[in-house]
């Protein structure tokens, strides 16, 4: 199990990104059988923040589990994460529905 805030997960991979471009950081979210993601939408967050969660989201969709905890609606998350197209992809994978995906609707924000 790995625990670590949406900020925590977001300098991580900005961090790879910038002194090594390694897949360390990628292999560090995708190992745990549950990784536990905290604190989304306490504050604004970084540009290609969106990118870095949809990544790690959609590599451990079906593999691992995965929890997010926010305080704020799903309607906000496109908002928050400066990237709707990301918090949509992002909600389809922890509110799936038969056919249709009501989160694509509520994600506009």
């Amino acid at each position: 199990m790995l625990y670590r805030s949406i900020f925590d997960l977001v300098q991580d991979f900005m961090q790879d990104e910038t002194f090594s471009g390694d897949d360390k950081v990628d292999a560090k979210y995708l190992r745990p059988d549950l990784l536990i993601i905290d604190d989304m939408g306490m504050k604004q967050l970084p540009k290609r923040s969106g990118e870095y969660l949809f990544e790690v989201i959609m590599r451990r969709y079906e593999k691992r589990s995965t929890l997010m905890t926010s305080n704020r609606p799903i309607e906000e998350w496109g908002k928050l994460l400066q990237d709707v197209p990301s918090a949509t992809a992002i909600l389809d994978r922890f509110c799936i529905t038969p056919r249709s995906s009501p989160s694509r609707a509520r994600a506009t924000g």
